[in-house]
C-alpha cells in the first residue's frame, strides 16, 4: 500500500520531482565530468613525460665537458645523465623574423614525439614544434631559413617541455610570430644544459646541490626540476583547474537538490498529516512510515544519480579529448571511471536520502490525535503583528505568511540565495577574466612591439634609431632585468621593469585599469610577487643590495613582474642611461614593415608582437570561457528548478486557503498579487543572504585559479549582478503562474477534499 502511495505522489509531483532530478542529475555529472576529465588529464600528462622521458632536473651550466658528465653520471641519485646544446638564432619563415630556441637532439632523456615527417638526418633540415608548424602553417618539406641559411622541415613534433610553449617565466604565452621552438642535429653552444634523470629514492634538490659542489657554484647558472618548467607549471594549473571544479560545483548542486528534496517533503509531511494519524491509529508503525518517506527522497537520489552518472561517463572523454587537443597532448588515455560513476551515485543518493530523513523522523513521531487536528494558527509575535497590519488584503496575506512561518520563509530565502550563488559565482569568473585581459592589453601593455636588445644600449640612441623607423609613432625605453627579490627571509627571482617617468606604453596597472606609478626609492609588485615575499604596500624589499619600499600591487601582468622607475632600476640593476627593452607604438597601416625592419636590426635579440599576443591568449582562453559559459547555463537551470520549487509548493500547500478566499468572493488578481508580494519578500530575504555569499565564493574561486605566475583578480560587475537579480525575480515569478492558475480553476469543495494519500 504505502510503496503504490509512493508511486502515485512521484507522479501527482511531475513538476517537483523533474526539478530534483534534473539538479540532482546535473550535480553527479559534473562532479563524474570534472573529476573524470582531471584523472584522464592528469595521466595523459603523467604518460606523455613518462614515454618522453621528460628529464627530472634540467641544469643550465656555462660549459661542461665529456668527463663533467660522466662524473656526474656517478653521483649518488643520478639514474641518467645527458648534455645538450641550445642556440637562440633569428628564423625566417615567410615574412616573419622570429626568435628561434633551437635545442640539440636527445637520446634518453627529453625526447621529442614525431608526429608528421622524420628526424633531421642533416645539418640542413629541423624539426619544428607542432604549435609553430601549426601556426605558420609550415608542412613537411618546405623550407625555412634560420641564421641566414637555408633549412627542410624533416618533420613536426612534440615535446612534454613544450606542450605549453612559454619563452620564460616572464613571457610565459609569447607570440608564435616572434617565438617558436625546434630542434636540429648539430646546434651551436650558446648555452650548454644537462639533463638529469634523478633515482627513484633521490631527492631532486639533493642531486641538484651534489651537481653544484661538483662543478662549482660560478659554472651553475641555475637548477630547475621538471615540475618547475615554466611550460610544465601552466599546464599543470590549467590541468588542476578541472579539479577544482570537481569540488565547488558538483557539491552545491547536490546541496541543491538536497534542500529542494526536504522542501518538498516537510511540505508533504505537513499537507498529509490526517493521513499519517489514521495509519497510526490503524496500527502502521512508526518504522514503516519513516521508511515511506525517507524512501521518497532515496527514490529521487537513486534516479537522478543514474541520469547524471550516464550523462557523467558520456561528458568526461569529450572534455579529456576537446582539452587534449587544444594543448596538443600527444598520448590521451579515457576511461569509463566506474568508480567515480559509483561515488557519484552514492553522492546524490546519500544526499536526498540525507534530506529526506528529519521531515521523515517528523512524520513517524506524528501522535495519532495530533496529527489529524488541523494545524494551530501561528501565535507568535510577528503572525500576531502582521494580523492587525492595516493594509490591503493582498499585502496582509503576503506579510501574513512571511511572518507566521519564519523558519519556512526562511529555509525558502534560503533556496533563492543558493541560486543567486551559483549564478553570481560563474558570472563573477568570467568578469574576472575578462577584466584582467582588458587590464593586460588595454591598459598595462599598450605597445604594438616589445624588443629585447642583446645588450644595453643608451636611451637616447635607441630613441633615434628606433624614431625614425618609418610607421613608429612611439618610442619607450625599458630597463630591464632579472633580479633576486628579498624580504622577510623570502628570496623570489623576478623581472625588474624600469619605466620613464612618462611612460605610456608600458605601465604598471591594477586589475581595475588604474595606473600605479613607481615612486622615487619604490616598487610595484604583482599580487603574486607579494605574497610570495610575504609583504603588502608600505612593506620593504631589498633589490641588488638596494633597499625599496612597496608602492602598491599591481595585477595586470603576466609573470613575476616588478615594476620600478627607470633611473632607480638602472641605478640597482647597474645600467647606468642605458635600456634593455623598447616598446614601441606603431601606424597600423605600417605594422607590418616596422615588425620586419626591427626583425633586421642586428640588436634586437627577441621582438614580441603584442597584437598577436592578445590574439593568441584570446585563443587559449576561448576553452576556459567556453566551459564557464557552460557552468552558467548549468548554474541558471539550478536557480530555474530551486525556484520553480520555491513559488510551485508555495502556492500549492495553501491551495484549500486560497479556494476559501475565491468562495468568498476574492478575485484572482488579488490572491495573485498577494502571493507576488509574499514571493517578492522572500526573493529580496534571498538576494540579502546570497549576495554576500556570491562574492565570497567568487573570491575563493579566483584565488584557487591564481598562481606565481598568474593572478585572476576578483571582479563581479554591477551588470553581472543586475542580471541575475533580474533573472531570478523573474523566473520567480514565472514559476508562480502555472501553480496559481490551478488554483483558480479549483472548487472550494474539490479543494478541501482530502487527496494527498
Amino acid at each position: 500500500m504505502l510503496g503504490r502511495k509512493l508511486a502515485r505522489e512521484l507522479r501527482r509531483q511531475k513538476g517537483q520531482t523533474a526539478a530534483v532530478l534534473v539538479v540532482v542529475g546535473l550535480g553527479v555529472m559534473l562532479f563524474i565530468a570534472s573529476a573524470g576529465a582531471y584523472v584522464d588529464l592528469r595521466d595523459s600528462y603523467a604518460a606523455t613525460r613518462e614515454r618522453l622521458a621528460l628529464a627530472d632536473l634540467h641544469v643550465d651550466v656555462d660549459h661542461a665537458s665529456a668527463d663533467e658528465v660522466a662524473r656526474i653520471a656517478d653521483l649518488r641519485g643520478v639514474a641518467a645523465v645527458e648534455r645538450r646544446t641550445i642556440s637562440t638564432p633569428v628564423a625566417e619563415i615567410g615574412r616573419h623574423h622570429l626568435e628561434l630556441r633551437v635545442l640539440s637532439l636527445p637520446s634518453r632523456l627529453d625526447r621529442v614525439l614525431v608526429t608528421t615527417g622524420d628526424l633531421p638526418a642533416g645539418d640542413d633540415e629541423i624539426l619544428v614544434e607542432k604549435h609553430l608548424a601549426e601556426h605558420h602553417h609550415l608542412r613537411v618539406g618546405e623550407t625555412m631559413r634560420v641564421s641566414g641559411r637555408e633549412v627542410v622541415v624533416s618533420g613536426i613534433g612534440v615535446s612534454a617541455e613544450y606542450l605549453w610553449v612559454a619563452r620564460d617565466a616572464e613571457d610565459i604565452m609569447p607570440s608564435l610570430d616572434s617565438f617558436g621552438v625546434a630542434w636540429m642535429r648539430d646546434v651551436p653552444a650558446d648555452a650548454t644544459q644537462l639533463l638529469v634523470d634523478v633515482a627513484g629514492d633521490a631527492s631532486s634538490d639533493d642531486v641538484a646541490r651534489a651537481i653544484v659542489r661538483t662543478l662549482g657554484p660560478s659554472r651553475v647558472i641555475r637548477t630547475v626540476p621538471a615540475d618547475r618548467l615554466t611550460g610544465v607549471r601552466l599546464l599543470q594549473l590549467d590541468v588542476d583547474g578541472y579539479q577544482g571544479m570537481a569540488a565547488f560545483f558538483p557539491i552545491f548542486f547536490l546541496g541543491v537538490g538536497a534542500f529542494i528534496v526536504a522542501s518538498i517533503l516537510a511540505r508533504l509531511v505537513d499537507a498529509q498529516r490526517p493521513l499519517i494519524g489514521t495509519l497510526t491509529a490503524l496500527g502502521v508503525g512508526r518504522a514503516r512510515i519513516l521508511g515511506h518517506y525517507l524512501a521518497h527522497g532515496i527514490a529521487l537520489g537513486i534516479a537522478g544519480s543514474l541520469l547524471g552518472a550516464a550523462g557523467g561517463m558520456a561528458l568526461a572523454p569529450a572534455m579529456t579529448h576537446a582539452y587534449a587537443t587544444e594543448l596538443g597532448i600527444p598520448y590521451v588515455s579515457t576511461s569509463l571511471h566506474l568508480d567515480l560513476a559509483a561515488w557519484g551515485a552514492l553522492l546524490g543518493t546519500a544526499a536526498c536520502a540525507l534530506a529526506a530523513l528529519v521531515p521523515a523522523i517528523h512524520a513517524s513521531r506524528q501522535a495519532p490525535a495530533a496529527a489529524m487536528r488541523p494545524p494551530r494558527p501561528s501565535t507568535g509575535v510577528l503572525a500576531r503583528l502582521a494580523r492587525r497590519l492595516p493594509a490591503p488584503l493582498p499585502m496582509r496575506m503576503a506579510i501574513r505568511d512571511v511572518l507566521g512561518r519564519p523558519l519556512r520563509s526562511l529555509a525558502t530565502a534560503l533556496g533563492v540565495a543558493a541560486a543567486l550563488v551559483v549564478v553570481v559565482t560563474t558570472g563573477g569568473l568570467l568578469d574576472s577574466m575578462k577584466r584582467t585581459f582588458e587590464a593586460t592589453f588595454d591598459h598595462a601593455r599598450r605597445d604594438d612591439l616589445r624588443i629585447d636588445l642583446r645588450a644595453p644600449v643608451s636611451r637616447a640612441d635607441v630613441e633615434a634609431r628606433f624614431g625614425a623607423i618609418p610607421g613608429v609613432t612611439r618610442v619607450e625605453g625599458i630597463a630591464a632585468a632579472p633580479a633576486v627579490l628579498e624580504a622577510s627571509g623570502h628570496r623570489v627571482e623576478a623581472l625588474i621593469q624600469g619605466l620613464g617617468d612618462d611612460a605610456t606604453l608600458v605601465r604598471s596597472v591594477d586589475s581595475d585599469g588604474t595606473a600605479i606609478p613607481p615612486t622615487p626609492g619604490g616598487i610595484v609588485l604583482t599580487r603574486s610577487l607579494a605574497r610570495a615575499l610575504g609583504v603588502g604596500v608600505g612593506g620593504s624589499i631589498v633589490v641588488a643590495g638596494k633597499p625599496l619600499h612597496v608602492d602598491g600591487v599591481a595585477d595586470a601582468a603576466l609573470g613575476p613582474v616588478a615594476s620600478m622607475r627607470r633611473d632607480d632600476a638602472a641605478r640597482a640593476l647597474g645600467l647606468g642611461d642605458s635600456v634593455t627593452q623598447v616598446a614601441l607604438r606603431t601606424d597600423a597601416a605600417r605594422a607590418q614593415a616596422v615588425r620586419d625592419a626591427v626583425a633586421a636590426m642586428p640588436d634586437a635579440a627577441h621582438v614580441q608582437d603584442t597584437a598577436a599576443v592578445r590574439a593568441q591568449m584570446k585563443d587559449l582562453m576561448g576553452l576556459g570561457w567556453a566551459m564557464l559559459g557552460a557552468m552558467l547555463f548549468f548554474g541558471a537551470v539550478l536557480a530555474a528548478a530551486i525556484l520553480f520549487n520555491t513559488a510551485t509548493l508555495g502556492v500549492l500547500e495553501r491551495r484549500r486557503d486560497l479556494a476559501t478566499l475565491r468562495a468568498l468572493g476574492r478575485t484572482q488578481r488579488e490572491l495573485g498579487l498577494g502571493l507576488t508580494i509574499e514571493h517578492l519578500a522572500i526573493a529580496a530575504i534571498g538576494i540579502a543572504i546570497g549576495l554576500p555569499l556570491a562574492m565570497a565564493a567568487t573570491r575563493r574561486l579566483a584565488s584557487a585559479f591564481s598562481s606565481d605566475l598568474f593572478t585572476l583578480p576578483y571582479v563581479i560587475t554591477p551588470t553581472t549582478v543586475g542580471i541575475a537579480i533580474g533573472g531570478i525575480v523573474g523566473v520567480l515569478l514565472l514559476a508562480q503562474w502555472p501553480a496559481l492558475r490551478g488554483v483558480g480553476r479549483m472548487s472550494l469543495a474539490d479543494a478541501v477534499r482530502t487527496r494527498e494519500g
